[in-house]
């Protein structure tokens, strides 16, 4: 016998597959739809990250480049710096290597002046305190004095008296000392100072070196041609000075000097010892005066 009921079967399967289908369709739209839609998420999220990447890196780069400005504007000024301490430390140099050339070309002249400063300075001081001396004339004897230092020194020996009442006299003889080196033609010439030289004329010489000795030579000599050597002031000073030159330590050399400055001085020789030697009571003055 044939089956009746075949067909309605086979339809309610088919209906029943049809909605799995469906169902399935439905689910693969849901996860469609799902994975669009994650993609979009995706695709917004990366452009937007795209977006904030790229912003980043145009702020970074914006950034740099007011960066690479402000370096590149410092560099340049840096570099002005650096030229502008290159610049002045090449002028000092040659302003130093002038300096040391001036220095070394003029360095006696240079001494001179300051060793001049100094001298005045020293007598400066013995004009406010003419005790002083007693400090100072081992110095002033070294030094090279000028013209116009004597009259700084003579006008402090006259006013000894006046400034200091109770001066001592050794203070006298320092001045002397120092006036007699360096200024003996001056000396002779000045009344007060020849009137309290010749009656301490060994003492002088007798401290004098070579050198010194030979200047006070030619000051007398000078002054004693000026005044006239039968003078009586020129004979009172060959008779008490040129005896001390004898008996003193640089005889042996003196005597060509005197000589030297007799003829100089237009003085004859013989008209000089004929002074010297008045009232000689010494044979061997005579004999070293005629050597």
């Amino acid at each position: 016998m044939p089956n009746t009921n075949s067909a309605p079967v086979v339809q309610c399967i088919t209906d029943i597959e049809i909605v799995d289908l469906r169902n399935e369709i439905n689910t693969l739209e849901n996860r469609l739809t799902e994975t669009q839609q994650n993609y979009r998420l995706l695709y917004d999220g990366s452009a937007n990250l795209s977006n904030q990447i790229s912003g980043q890196i145009s702020a970074a780069s914006y950034h740099l480049g007011l960066f690479s400005i402000f370096f590149t504007i410092c560099a340049v000024f840096l570099g002005l710096y650096l030229t502008y301490i290159f610049n002045r430390i090449r002028k000092i140099k040659i302003e130093v290597y002038r300096t040391k050339k001036f220095i070394d070309g003029h360095s006696e002249d240079l001494y001179k002046r300051l060793e001049r400063a100094d001298t005045l300075s020293r007598l400066n001081r013995l004009v406010e305190v003419p005790e002083d001396i007693a400090h100072l004339e081992s110095l002033l004897l070294s030094r090279d004095l000028l013209q116009e230092d004597f009259s700084i020194l003579h006008r402090i020996f006259n006013n000894l008296d006046t400034v200091t009442p109770s001066v001592d006299a050794r203070v006298y003889d320092s001045y002397m000392t120092v006036l007699t080196q360096h200024f003996p033609y001056e000396c002779f010439k000045d009344i007060e100072i020849r009137s309290f030289l010749l009656p301490r004329a060994a003492h002088f010489i007798r401290g004098m070196f070579l050198r010194d000795i030979n200047y006070f030579i030619k000051g007398i000599i000078k002054f004693v041609g000026e005044v006239n050597i039968n003078s009586d002031i020129g004979r009172s000073v060959v008779i008490a000075v040129f005896v001390h030159l004898y008996r003193s330590r640089h005889q042996a050399q003196v005597l060509d000097t005197i000589k030297k400055e007799l003829t100089k001085n237009s003085i004859s020789y013989p008209d000089f010892l004929q002074v010297a030697l008045h009232d000689n009571t010494e044979p061997v003055y005579e004999q070293w005066l005629r050597s």
